[in-house]
């Protein structure tokens, strides 16, 4: 596909976009109740979910979205505050990752049926608002704006490894893996990441906690 799918918080629409020239292709209203802040395609059955969290004015909730059409299925709500990333392994198992900027993180499994969430265990590093699992070995990755570095985190632990520093004091608030022949929902991750950069920017411009 050369299809780029993000999404605008304030307006709660999904942007459907072309990968080659970046011009919109669609826009269309999504019919959640509460604002989605972040999506992420299941790998496995092609399928679009989204969260809300009440620190966008939403309610925690996970939906499940049709992505022609807007159209959002409540799953349940999640009971996470501050839910920004969330990422599928390449066997559709969905994670995120909780916690406001120098605040403690944790990562969570979250069942896409019932939007249960499981705490999996705290994340060594603060202001972690994206991660994304590397298509070639499943390894997920993690972006912290706390020490301005990436991670490797395990996901059955939490446990995390630094790989590295940025080399400068960049808020990474998206994150995503490009393979050689890039998937509908790798497109749509990159772009959810890139929209969360900028409302992320936002709010600290406004003195809010990001």
């Amino acid at each position: 596909s050369n299809s780029v799918w993000g999404v605008q918080i304030s307006s709660n629409t999904l942007y459907k976009f072309d990968a080659a020239t970046g011009a919109t292709l669609s826009t269309v209203g999504i019919s959640s109740a509460d604002p989605i802040v972040s999506i992420a395609w299941d790998p496995k059955t092609h399928t679009m979910y989204g969260n809300s969290t009440t620190s966008f004015g939403g309610n925690n909730t996970l939906w499940k979205i049709d992505a022609t059409t807007g159209a959002a299925t409540l799953i349940g709500n999640t009971q996470l505050n501050s839910l920004y990333g969330l990422a599928f392994d390449n066997n559709g198992t969905l994670y995120g990752t909780t916690g406001e900027s120098g605040a403690t993180s944790d990562l969570w499994k979250i069942d896409t049926a019932t939007a249960a969430a499981a705490d999996v265990g705290v994340l060594g590093a603060t202001g972690n608002f994206d991660i994304a699992f590397r298509p070639e070995d499943n390894k997920l990755f993690m972006a912290s704006a706390g020490s301005y570095s990436l991670y490797t985190v395990d996901p059955g632990t939490a446990g995390v490894t630094l790989v590295g520093a940025y080399g400068s004091s960049t808020n990474v608030a998206g994150l995503a893996f490009v393979g050689a022949i890039p998937e509908p929902e790798t497109y749509a991750l990159m772009l959810a990441g890139l929209g969360c950069v900028g409302w992320v920017a936002r709010r600290r411009s406004l003195g809010t906690p990001s």
